[in-house]
């Protein structure tokens, strides 16, 4: 009788804890391991699964507990090149987390800022960018192809402009 009242007892026990961990909330030291994400610069950086529109993207950051990513400066912009412009990365475009926020105002540089509402800093445009293109070209993705040399690019939120999504969650927020 003894032991079946510790084997329950340990049970108890054991099952509080299986069901506090699971609804811990993720620290600096365990968001990387949770997520899949890469930690660079106390920020932790991860890729959306599949490709899709910038909207789309930017929705799964979010669901993620970030935003896509913003980049203040070229030691993070060639972070990025490096980490996921590489190996199986390296022929895709991929959105970043800054638009046009003045429609129709694309060749004006002022008119970009960064879905966290952070001014724009640091920018990598690629020769002629951003451009006028199709009247909606409000969106940016880092451009490996063409020989862009992953300097940045707008583009649209349209079917044939589908990029996978660099996004950052901050442990802080």
């Amino acid at each position: 009788m003894k032991t079946e009242y510790v084997t329950f007892f340990f049970l108890v026990i054991l099952s509080v804890f299986i069901v506090a961990c699971d609804n811990a909330e993720l620290s600096e030291e365990n968001i990387e391991a949770e997520a899949n994400l890469i930690e660079w610069n106390g920020h932790f950086y991860g890729i959306t699964p599949q490709k899709d529109y910038w909207d789309n993207a930017e929705a799964y950051a979010v669901s993620q507990g970030g935003y896509l990513v913003t980049i203040d400066n070229a030691a993070e912009n060639i972070f990025i090149q490096n980490t996921f412009l590489t190996g199986n990365n390296v022929n895709e475009k991929l959105w970043i987390g800054l638009t046009c926020h003045v429609p129709l105002n694309y060749l004006d540089k002022s008119s970009w800022s960064w879905v966290d509402g952070s001014t724009v800093t640091y920018s990598n445009w690629r020769a002629g960018q951003p451009d006028k293109g199709f009247d909606s070209d409000r969106y940016v993705a880092i451009n490996y192809q063409g020989g862009s040399n992953n300097q940045w690019d707008n583009f649209p939120n349209k079917s044939n402009y589908m990029f996978r999504g660099i996004y950052e969650v901050n442990p802080d927020t």
